[in-house]
């Protein structure tokens, strides 16, 4: 049952993704407020599960034990409702039956790579340290969001970093590393060398205990797959910079410890 007595298709109502159709709804409330509501509706796609396994044997993840699957329709809302028990940045539903889920749809929302593209060197610095401390929460509960490409990232007006889209769930020894430098390379890709720094502080944190010598496995091998690609290609110098900061950082905490 939806928590909208009224709902009716709204202009842009058909939105595809890889693995979901999203159908925006205009819905009156009981109070009669209108909001808009994103009714996700699953699709299946066997081609962009195989370009992940393809990527994700390419970076290095699988070889090293790790694993990924396609979380059914409702182990997405309790996966969700989880994170949202934790006070994690995510966007638990308001509705759901056996055919679809149902979202408030976020005005002015836009994905991580959009946000990049305009903010400020302080907005894209608040912005990773958000997503960091996000991000290292949730591994602190034992939760892994799971593939978090930019897409998967929103930054919403006066809520800030909101993250979505829990289709897929990775696992394995080096599952929070993954998602870590995941995160870090598309930040790489969208961001100045500004950045830098902060990415290296970020990922080289004593407490978040990360092998280090898989971050820079994971990251080299992020910027290899992505090196011919327009948007996430051409890292390798940042990348280079990070690295080298990360163990300059991580040395520095070993000296002092």
């Amino acid at each position: 049952m939806s928590k909208y007595d009224i709902l009716t298709p709204a202009p842009r109502s058909i939105l595809e993704g890889e693995l979901n159709i999203n159908e925006l709804c205009l819905g009156s409330t009981l109070n009669g407020i209108q909001k808009l509501v994103l009714r996700r509706f699953p699709k299946k796609n066997t081609s962009i599960l195989e370009s992940l396994a393809y990527e994700y044997n390419s970076i290095g993840f699988t070889e090293r034990g790790g694993h990924f699957r396609r979380r059914s329709q409702n182990e997405q809302i309790l996966f969700t409702e989880h994170c949202a028990s934790f006070g994690l940045k995510v966007l638990p539903p308001l509705s759901h039956n056996e055919a679809y889920i149902e979202n408030l749809f976020l005005e002015n929302a836009e994905t991580l790579d959009v946000f990049l593209t305009h903010a400020t060197d302080e907005e894209a610095a608040q912005c990773t340290q958000d997503i960091y401390m996000d991000m290292y929460k949730a591994h602190k509960a034992g939760v892994v969001y799971g593939d978090r490409w930019e897409k998967n990232i929103l930054i919403v007006p006066k809520m800030g970093v909101v993250n979505i889209d829990f289709d897929i769930e990775i696992s394995g020894p080096f599952a929070k590393e993954f998602e870590a430098t995941q995160v870090a390379c598309y930040i790489l890709a969208g961001s100045n060398v500004k950045i830098i720094p902060q990415l290296a502080k970020l990922l080289s944190a004593p407490d978040v205990k990360f092998n280090m010598k898989i971050v820079e496995t994971f990251l080299r091998g992020h910027a290899e797959h992505f090196d011919a690609d327009k948007k996430y290609g051409n890292i390798e110098a940042k990348l280079n910079t990070l690295i080298a900061l990360i163990h300059k950082e991580y040395e520095s905490y070993l000296r002092n410890n």
